[in-house]
């Protein structure tokens, strides 16, 4: 009876343990999930924003850009965070409508993937739209090289008015250059990890979303009035 006892004894000790353990990985993956939630509502702001200060002028709505978000999902590390950054980019630009979206984003992916920033291929890749000599200096520094025939073409054609066709042509190049580099990332050993912890985020991100509300009246009733008050303390 003395050995079962200490028996019962070790195993409750170890399903205490357990449970203990179990109660610190709740806590830790719910802190998690409500970070993701709140990192994603300030996209969410962030883009709706985008769109009214252009006055809907790309002609895509918040809903329509984070359903041809999910199309990219794999070559941005398994989440639509980085692809709603681009969008944002792209609207507030206000050079990128709805139809040259899907291609914008693409193009930068594969930019990204070689200049190792998303941002950055994003921001140069909207601006070359108003100022493609501009953008072909900022290209070659990153490591995109124009033939002389190109640069002289694009010079042309922007000295002649046609800042479209100029544009054309750099985005041809850039493509032709950096196609097919984001997908490659993603074929990598570390391209799938990234894509695997990208997909557990989001499934986190869904559970904090769920929570909000109930954070968001819990802050309004209980956190936001106490403030003050320990600000005079």
């Amino acid at each position: 009876l003395q050995t079962l006892g200490s028996v019962a004894g070790g195993i409750v000790t170890v399903g205490l343990a357990a449970a203990a353990a179990g109660f610190v990985a709740l806590g830790a993956a719910t802190a998690f999930s409500i970070e993701q939630a709140l990192g994603n509502e300030k996209i969410q702001a962030s883009l709706a924003q985008a769109i009214k200060a252009s006055g809907g002028a790309a002609g895509i709505t918040a809903e329509a850009a984070n359903d041809l978000a999910q199309q990219f999902v794999n070559l941005a590390g398994g989440t639509d965070d980085a692809i709603l950054a681009i969008e944002t980019i792209g609207i507030r630009a206000g050079t990128i409508s709805k139809d040259q979206m899907p291609a914008f984003i693409q193009s930068t992916l594969d930019l990204g993937a070689v200049m190792g920033d998303t941002s950055t291929a994003a921001t140069l890749l909207a601006r070359a739209q108003e100022d493609p000599i501009g953008a072909l200096g900022k290209l070659q520094r990153a490591g995109i090289i124009f033939t002389a025939d190109q640069k002289e073409l694009i010079a042309s054609m922007v000295k002649s008015g046609d800042v479209a066709g100029a544009t054309a042509v750099l985005m041809d190049r850039v493509a032709e250059a950096t196609g097919g580099a984001a997908a490659a990332n993603a074929a990598t050993l570390a391209g799938q990890w990234e894509i695997l912890k990208g997909q557990l985020g989001e499934a986190a991100e869904s559970v904090g979303m769920a929570l909000l509300p109930t954070l968001h009246e819990l802050f309004d009733s209980t956190i936001a009035p106490a403030i003050p008050i320990i600000q005079v303390f």
